[in-house]
């Protein structure tokens, strides 16, 4: 890549401000081969991961290297202005979804409740909420977390790590995309939820309204918020079909053809 460089060419990191990616490395690389080209940081780890890791110092070093960080929620872009004291550009993007792949099919199914992905996920609400409510039928996709001790549930199905198109027929077959988050930026599970075409109960919190709205999500604060909003989507079949139908519509702005327009406009 140093070697093709032209004064015109943008570089993006896409894992800057990672502690183990450590691609300041790269971008004083890049400044040391070609100074005109343009370089941008791409930030997504949640501000409490990040707080674990950097010293404020650390945001401002890391900004000098590049011409803007990039993020995917307004919650970590206001974090990094406050971190750099606004002497770094930060610019919000969203995180996009491959709508050529996760799309929805209409078939016959229970009403299902999904949870899937495992980064700062709060598995004992989790497991609060599913006891509350054993007449509901979760589907619980892992990953590589240990979640063995939701089996003792009759009403839960769960999975390890699985192949996209296995998780994409779990999906299907969901109504309800059930999310119990201690933070998020921008999520791939909640845009691919929304291009599958399911209503979202969700953690208020971090950036979840840049992406979504009450119009397809019950925002959550507590237990009972979650158990009453998975509780009104089962007994009301026409809310639920409304909030299916705004999430799949709201997925639309999500495409990456719609980031790359956003990425190539970048100052």
């Amino acid at each position: 890549m140093l070697r093709k460089l032209q004064d015109e060419d943008k570089v993006y990191l896409m894992e800057y401000l990672h502690p183990d990616m450590r691609q300041d490395h790269v971008a004083q690389a890049v400044r040391n081969t070609n100074p005109n080209v343009r370089i941008y940081g791409l930030v997504h780890i949640t501000p409490s991961g990040l707080e674990s890791v950097f010293r404020d110092s650390d945001y401002i070093k890391w900004g000098k290297l590049v011409d803007a960080y990039l993020t995917l929620g307004s919650s970590l872009t206001n974090f990094i202005v406050n971190k750099t004291k606004g002497q770094v550009p930060v610019h919000t993007l969203f995180h996009p979804v491959d709508s050529e792949y996760f799309y929805p099919i209409k078939n016959e199914h229970p009403f299902t409740v999904v949870m899937w992905g495992n980064m700062q996920r709060d598995y004992k609400t989790i497991e609060q909420i599913i006891s509350l409510l054993p007449h509901i039928r979760f589907v619980v996709c892992a990953g590589y977390a240990d979640v063995s001790f939701l089996n003792k549930y009759d009403n839960v199905e769960t999975y390890g790590y699985i192949p996209e198109y296995q998780l994409r027929s779990l999906l299907r077959k969901s109504d309800v995309s059930l999310n119990v988050m201690e933070d998020t930026v921008g999520s791939n599970v909640i845009t691919i939820t929304m291009a599958m075409a399911l209503a979202v109960v969700v953690s208020d919190i971090g950036s979840i309204r840049d992406y979504c709205s009450d119009k397809n999500a019950i925002f959550c604060h507590d237990i009972k918020d979650y158990v009453d909003a998975i509780e009104s989507l089962w007994t009301n079949p026409t809310l639920l079909a409304d909030m299916k139908k705004a999430s799949l519509q709201m997925s639309k702005i999500y495409t990456i053809e719609n980031l790359h327009v956003q990425m190539n406009v970048l100052k």
